[in-house]
C-alpha cells in the first residue's frame, strides 16, 4: 500500500486491531534499540505515504 518507509508500524498495528487482536507497547527505561535511518527524510515521499495512510485508515474498517 506505500511506496516507501513511512507509515509501514502504524499500518500494521490498525491492522492487527481490525484482526482482533490487542495491541500494545513494552515500557522501556532505556531504549533497547536505536533505529537510524539518515540526518535527511525524503518530504514529499513521507506526505505521499501520509495521505495514503489518512485516506485508508480515516474510515472504519
Amino acid at each position: 500500500m506505500f511506496g516507501g518507509f513511512h507509515f509501514y508500524d502504524t499500518s500494521q498495528s490498525l491492522e492487527f486491531q481490525r484482526c482482533g487482536y490487542t495491541v500494545g507497547a513494552a515500557f522501556q527505561k532505556e531504549p533497547w534499540c536505536l533505529h537510524f535511518c539518515g540526518d535527511s527524510i525524503d518530504a514529499e515521499a513521507y506526505e505521499a505515504d501520509r495521505q495514503t495512510f489518512v485516506g485508508h485508515y480515516s474510515t472504519p474498517g
